[in-house]
């Protein structure tokens, strides 16, 4: 590995190497840096682009993310040229034959140190008010004391924010415990939100985490075991840079009412949104591409499938 050199292209400049790797380092959830964009004002990207395709002496691999560049960059740019120009020309390899999820990491050698009991020198207070500022690091250490449930209720997800806790999932869901995100459904996702959102619930899904999708919802809750709960307003799963809080409660009794009242082992609770395609009212399809949903009558109080794109579309059925 000492032969390995690792800089940017800025550092790099004049230097030649029998082979050259060029990482974009773009994707999901970042914006185009500008100098990766020459179409921008002010932007060095040919030059940039010029340093690092012009330094290698053998062989030149490019790692990107080019469905998201080609769907971004102005399709003249040059960028977006070279991407194609690769395509076309050279060998092209997808990261699903490299790597099998998308948040891989040396998983076997961190899981066990992730899930590690660590001391801590006082007990919070039931009650107690987090910022985003020391929220992280007390909910890292409930999430490695949990023994059988955890429900996080995240209305967004990002694929930065989720892939922070990807190995804590899955060494979690080896030792048998049971994870639960409840969610918004991707068609309440807009933009780049939603392009996260069907990654991570992909990513999620496809390591034993029970998926919930549910229409309309807002509260950002995690409960752990019967033991702690956390409420407030940061999202969990999506959470960046904003100012957020959240209180931290624990007691059995409080923590079993916040379960119940949002039904969240109910198994038809209301707003959930399932994966069958609405058949719509005369049974040849939902021109509006709906879902159904499980909804509660308001005099009722039954419970009965509708479609998500109700009141445009009047389909119901019986549970």
């Amino acid at each position: 590995m000492n032969r390995v050199r690792v800089s940017t292209i800025h550092m790099f400049q004049g230097g030649e190497q029998q082979i050259i790797i060029f990482d974009s380092t773009e994707g999901i959830g970042l914006k185009t840096a500008p100098m990766l964009d020459d179409t921008k004002r002010d932007s060095d990207a040919l030059r940039v682009l010029n340093v690092a395709m012009t330094r290698a002496k053998d062989k030149l691999y490019l790692v990107a993310n080019t469905k998201r560049l080609l769907g971004e960059l102005d399709r003249e740019s040059l960028l977006s040229r070279i991407i194609r120009h690769f395509q076309q020309k050279a060998e092209y390899s997808e990261s699903e034959s490299l790597v099998d999820n998308y948040f891989t990491t040396d998983f076997e050698k961190w899981a066990d140190a992730l899930l590690a009991a660590r001391s801590v020198d006082t007990q919070p207070v039931s009650g107690e008010l987090y910022t985003e500022r020391n929220f992280w690091a007390q909910f890292l250490q409930d999430i490695r004391g949990v023994q059988q449930r955890l429900m996080i209720l995240s209305p967004f997800v990002s694929v930065n924010r989720a892939g922070t806790f990807m190995d804590y999932f899955r060494a979690m869901i080896g030792q048998g415990i049971d994870i639960r995100i409840y969610t918004r459904p991707l068609n309440q996702q807009v933009g780049e939100m939603a392009s996260q959102s069907e990654i991570v619930v992909g990513q999620l899904r496809s390591i034993g985490v029970n998926v919930i999708e549910r229409r309309n919802m807002h509260q950002k809750v995690a409960i752990l075991d019967n033991d702690v709960a956390w409420e407030g307003s940061l999202n969990i799963l999506s959470h960046r840079d904003s100012g957020e809080q959240m209180r931290r409660f624990t007691g059995q009794s409080a923590i079993e009412e916040i379960i119940r009242n949002l039904e969240l082992l109910e198994e038809h609770a209301a707003g959930v949104q399932t994966s069958e395609p609405c058949p719509g009212p005369d049974g040849t399809g939902c021109k509006y591409n709906g879902y159904l949903v499980v909804r509660r009558n308001r005099r009722r109080g039954n419970r009965f499938l509708g479609c998500s794109s109700y009141p445009r579309c009047k389909y119901t059925r019986r549970l």
